[in-house]
């Protein structure tokens, strides 16, 4: 064995001894011991080390050996500056250069490297690649390269081949292949990995080409290569050229091909009842939306029931009667799993024809329905329940807006039957509440942003935060009883289905926020190892304050994605073991699948066999499956959207003041919400003042070093909007009356300073040591 080799072997030993917490160049030094070679030899070893897939390099001196702890599976999500993988222990940091071929958005496996307060680990390959496939990117030149940018990826991407093409020309491209990059001096590249499509040597960009599997060792450090497709028209960027790249980026703008025949046959309701099931057109619903709702999925009525309970009847939109199990047209919805809504328009998961004319429940037309009946007593709970399939129609469209001001008194035309029936659902909002809140629902407050366009769509006029009122909660609330009492009918008459579970958080996840939570819920009582019942009372003590939100946001980190699947199991969030989607079948692949076992319970009249279990549990689960990726297509795109919008709309509005509230703290500085216009943005840690600041993670603040102000969740500053970046969705603030500190490269004295080199003397390095 060659020196080299026994070096290289000390060091990978050194680093395995050191699984748990990784090891710093000075401690790998110190362990090598007075043999040890030069130090800038074991920095090659490390590199080394690191390119081959060995070890990690944690953090900026910390490295680790690749396959030292436990393994994990989860979603790789890119949060702030960082890569991390959700996970029910709690997120795991993955470093950039330990990505593999994964993209944020794509479920990954790997294995924690540093098993610290916050775990590290090293993507091991792709389980499921949900990422977009294709990228509007702006070109730009390095070393005669053309590299093409874009705020969508967080490196950037070679194009391939012969560009005509110039400098800031935007383009849509298509990763097709993964190219080794080395780092030197030219630190242009950050060199994440991001597999999108990978195409053989040699081929070229193909729609219907199949993925190919990734190697099985790729070089850690590299750079995409991609191919151009065509020149992207962006003469100004504005909100409709931002919603169109997305939507095309995402494949939500994908036109419903094959269909047609399978949609002519989709005719209109019948006109005499008799011939669609049960005649509820007796009852006079009335459709409760948002004004600028695009569909309406349900109606809702209230009456007197017996035994001094109120009978609440539900009518959801009947897709299943137009959409046949398995022709193209369920195909196409299956594999779209959800419609996509973005500001001032949607992308619907059903052709228009059916998601705004045929299913929906237009007022003073007929519709076919499938309805529910349920008897409720003082206490909310549900004593009888009937449901069915039928034709109904609708006696009022009626806005949120409207409601609310008949429950504030307000004067109105509408007839005395509606309004007795507003009244009454009223009543239902506060018992099924009530109900909800013994049994330990969490009620997060969690505002829903709105944005407001030109007439156009090219402007971003308005920033609001949706109003969430009483009306919307009385909405709210027969849904959530609906779908719970559906969830009981199927397990009860022996039916599959596809249920919505959330699981409970980590003890270790709740103990982690403790801290936290004494600070900004003054009043409660927070235990040393907390529950997660013990939340309810955390927002009883913040209920009505700004701090319900800054609460609801870190409870809401605690807990797991909620998720469907054909187990039934706990939604903690709601308090039930016994809930799924049953009310939007429009707008949810799974809400539609679950009419279907309603149909076959209510016209079997018996449980299912084993046979038919098999079958049908089969394709429930493949349906959930599609429909959870979806559900992250649709959540990507909303947040995306979401802050290029603020950010579009922010731009004419540098220099101007606002009060705003602490919503997160970060090591690089603390994040903060405005409540008109609804937006969030960042103020850098070096425009918090002339100090250096320590960043106390348990408590959630940053105090300043030598005059001891904090910066802490909760707190209400003064801030002035100091820039803008568009093309990066960011929106940056300075706090007023705070200067900003010194350049980071000088001590507080003003002169610069220079790290001791060479191998540490006496005394072991500490283990204690920051973190990006």
């Amino acid at each position: 064995m060659s020196t080299n080799e026994r070096a290289r072997a000390m060091v990978l030993g050194i680093l395995e001894d050191a699984a748990d917490t990784g090891s710093t160049m000075a401690e790998i030094v110190f362990a090598l011991g007075d043999n040890a070679p030069p130090r800038k030899d074991v920095r090659t070893i490390l590199k080394s080390l690191t390119r081959t897939g060995e070890a990690v390099r944690v953090d900026r001196d910390l490295y680790a050996v690749a396959s030292a702890g436990r393994t994990f599976e989860g979603l790789l999500e890119f949060v702030g500056s960082r890569f991390h993988v959700s996970t029910e222990e709690g997120p795991i940091e993955i470093p950039s250069t330990a990505l593999g071929d994964a993209i944020a958005g794509d479920l990954v496996s790997g294995s924690v490297t540093v098993d610290g307060h916050t775990p590290v680990g090293v993507v091991d390959g792709v389980v499921e690649a949900r990422a977009p496939r294709t990228f509007t990117v702006e070109l730009t030149k390095f070393r005669g390269l053309f590299l093409g940018h874009s705020t969508e990826l967080t490196e950037p991407v070679q194009l391939s081949g012969q560009v005509d093409a110039n400098i800031g020309d935007k383009v849509l491209v298509e990763v097709v292949e993964r190219k080794s990059f080395k780092r030197g001096k030219a630190r242009g590249f950050p060199g994440h990995a991001v597999t999108v499509r990978i195409i053989e040597e040699g081929g070229t960009s193909n729609d219907g080409a199949d993925p190919a599997v990734p190697d099985a060792d790729p070089p850690a450090p590299r750079i995409d290569k991609a191919v151009m497709l065509r020149f992207v028209d962006d003469r100004e960027t504005n909100a409709r050229t931002v919603l169109d790249q997305l939507a095309e980026g995402l494949g939500a703008d994908q036109p419903f091909e094959d269909v047609h025949e399978a949609l002519a046959s989709a005719g209109k309701a019948p006109q005499k009842p008799d011939e669609a099931g049960d005649d509820v057109t007796h009852i006079p619903f009335a459709t409760i939306d948002g004004s600028d709702a695009k569909d309406f999925d349900d109606a809702v009525y209230a009456e007197d029931g017996p035994n001094k309970t109120t009978r609440l009847w539900v009518a959801i939109a009947d897709v299943s009667s137009y959409v046949e199990e398995g022709n193209p047209l369920d195909d196409e919805a299956r594999r779209r799993g959800c419609s996509v809504y973005l500001p001032g328009r949607v992308y619907p998961m059903l052709p228009f024809h059916l998601a705004d004319d045929v299913c929906s429940l237009r007022p003073d037309e007929l519709r076919r329905c499938a309805w529910v009946r349920m008897d409720i007593n003082a206490d909310g709970e549900v004593v009888d329940e009937e449901l069915g399939f039928g034709v109904m129609k609708s006696r009022a469209r009626m806005t949120y807006a409207e409601v609310q001001d008949i429950l504030d008194g307000g004067a109105t035309e509408r007839p005395a039957e509606i309004l007795e029936s507003i009244k009454r659902l009223d009543g239902l909002r506060l018992a099924l509440n009530a109900k909800r809140h013994r049994r330990g629902m969490l009620d997060l407050d969690l505002p829903q942003p709105r944005t407001f366009l030109s007439p156009d769509g090219a402007d971003v006029v308005g920033m609001q935060m949706y109003p969430r009122q009483d009306a919307n909660r009385l909405i709210e609330e027969c849904m959530l009883v609906t779908n719970e009492t559906v969830a009981g009918f199927l397990v009860k008459e022996g039916w599959p289905g596809i249920f919505r579970v959330h699981g409970e958080p980590k003890p270790t996840k709740l103990k982690a926020i403790q801290h936290v939570l004494r600070e900004v819920a003054d009043g409660a009582v927070i235990a040393n190892d907390p529950k997660p019942r013990d939340l309810v009372k955390v927002f009883d003590a913040v209920a009505g304050t700004p701090l319900a939100r800054v609460v609801s946001w870190l409870v809401l980190r605690t807990l797991p994605r909620a998720e469907y699947s054909i187990d039934q199991r706990m939604h903690f969030g709601l308090g039930t073991d016994q809930y799924l989607h049953f009310t939007s079948p429009i707008r949810r692949y799974p809400d539609l699948e679950v009419h279907r076992m309603v149909r076959h319970a209510v016209a079997a009249k018996r449980a299912a066999t084993t046979e038919e279990r098999e079958v049908l549990v089969t394709r429930l689960a493949q349906s959930a499956e599609m429909a959870n990726a979806g559900e992250q297509i649709q959540t990507t795109a909303e947040r995306f959207s979401e802050k290029m919008m603020r950010a579009l709309y922010m731009k004419d509005r540098i220099g101007e003041e606002y009060e705003a509230m602490i919503s997160d703290v970060a090591r690089f500085g603390v994040f903060v919400s405005i409540e008109d216009p609804y937006v969030e943005g960042l103020i850098h840690i070096r425009s918090l003042g002339r100090e250096y600041f320590e960043h106390d993670e348990r408590r959630q603040r940053l105090v300043g070093e030598r005059s001891g102000t904090t910066f802490q969740l909760g707190d209400v500053i003064k801030v002035v909007c100091s820039s803008v970046d568009v093309k990066e969705g960011r929106i940056n603030f300075d706090p007023i009356g705070v200067e900003g500190r010194p350049d980071r490269k000088q001590s507080p004295r003003g002169r610069k300073t220079k790290m001791p080199r060479g191998k540490p003397h006496g005394v072991k390095p500490s283990k204690k040591r920051g973190r990006r």
